[in-house]
């Protein structure tokens, strides 16, 4: 599993991942941007993944998924008529056809925009911040109360605290904001865990 977190600041949607990948026993750091958890969408889209790696990778092959509406924009009416149903569509690929769950969480930014697809295909209109995977309810703390910090630094420690106490997240850590685009692989040395 993984955790993904965002903070959504002066019209800015900043994300950050762990880079771990945990299977049975066995954890590895994926360092490239074919494997980041946060994928950068050729239209300026977010799409973070949390959950199974083949569900992941399904959803990423697939042609426009995650599109714009008509007007440009990523709107919850959008995604839960235009994306959501791509994602059914492939559903005996990426999840469970029988309980209608997805194999994987998603979020979403675009521009000031910020959303998540729960793996029961609910869709999340979220305003200040979200978080998604193993260590979701171990950020909530940072993402909550320490507003005074930078948005990096609490990014980095929602993350951090994430990986202290969740074995299935692991640093060095991928960022990346709606405005910018650009990723930046940060390494907290010990603190990685």
């Amino acid at each position: 599993m993984s955790v993904i977190v965002a903070i959504k600041e002066n019209g800015v949607i900043y994300m950050g991942a762990d880079s771990q990948t945990t299977a049975g026993r066995r954890k590895r750091n994926y360092l490239n941007e074919t494997a980041y958890k946060v994928a950068r969408l050729d239209n300026g889209i977010l799409v973070g993944f949390c959950g199974r790696v083949a569900a992941h990778q399904t959803i990423l092959s697939m042609k426009d998924v995650f599109t714009l509406d008509e007007r440009g924009e990523l709107t919850k009416r959008h995604i839960v008529k235009k994306i959501v149903p791509k994602l059914v569509d492939k559903m005996e690929q990426i999840g469970d056809e029988e309980s209608g769950s997805i194999d994987v969480g998603i979020m979403l930014a675009y521009k000031n925009k910020l959303y998540r697809i729960t793996a029961d295909l609910d869709v999340i209109h979220l305003n200040e911040n979200g978080s998604d995977g193993a260590g979701r309810d171990l950020v909530n703390y940072v993402l909550f109360e320490m507003k005074n910090l930078p948005v990096r630094e609490r990014i980095l420690r929602a993350l951090e605290e994430s990986a202290r106490r969740k074995e299935s997240v692991g640093g060095p850590y991928v960022l990346i904001d709606t405005k910018d685009l650009e990723y930046e692989v940060v390494d907290m040395g010990g603190n990685n865990h």
